[in-house]
């Protein structure tokens, strides 16, 4: 998350202010020290999947609209670390879901889409695997963004060879003025 408050400082120092539990759902809410914005971290857990889906709702709870600069709905890390694979889906006219894989480096790979939607060029898909991992077998870290417009997912290596993805609307030209009592969800 990167905004612009009215008085020009960019910086962000949230801290857990509560937590709501219900069967399977957890809401963990932040709150700006100094500013007035909040965050709602939301983990749904599909019990019958082994998926756990993430979002976040954005709240201005002040009286000034905040410029949102960056609203991604996740960043997390890879619970092992380093070599690792990145399977993405990329298609072209009658190639459709065509996988890439890569080694993932130190180097940031992105996978976006820029055209207003999720388009035959790249996929809201990421899967990360040790290289032990075939079709139907194997350990796989996977996500996907569940919408179709602009979107970003990076994904890299850092210096503790700890892999890192982060996903959510493309920053490329993205700004969103967040009036008050007004919500963002990403």
């Amino acid at each position: 998350l990167k905004v612009e408050f009215p008085d020009g400082v960019r910086d962000l120092f949230l801290n857990v202010v509560n937590h709501k539990i219900t069967d399977d759902t957890l809401t963990v809410t932040l709150s700006d020290v100094f500013y007035p914005i909040s965050v709602d971290l939301i983990y749904k857990v599909h019990y019958d999947m082994d998926i756990i889906e993430r979002s976040s709702v954005i709240r201005n709870t002040g009286n000034q609209n905040i410029r949102l600069e960056k609203a991604y709905s996740a960043s997390f890390n890879i619970p092992y670390g380093g070599k690792c694979y990145l399977t993405s889906l990329g298609s072209k006219w009658t190639h459709e879901y065509e996988e890439e894989r890569t080694e993932v480096t130190r180097a940031r790979t992105v996978i976006q889409s820029g055209g207003g939607v999720s388009n035959s060029q790249n996929f809201p898909y990421f899967a990360i695997d040790k290289g032990q991992t075939g079709r139907y077998y194997g350990e796989l870290w996977f996500g996907t963004l569940c919408w179709s417009g602009n979107f970003k997912i990076t994904v890299e290596n850092d210096v503790m060879e700890q892999v890192r993805i982060t996903g959510g609307i493309s920053d490329d030209d993205f700004e969103w003025i967040l009036a008050p009592e007004e919500i963002e969800l990403s």
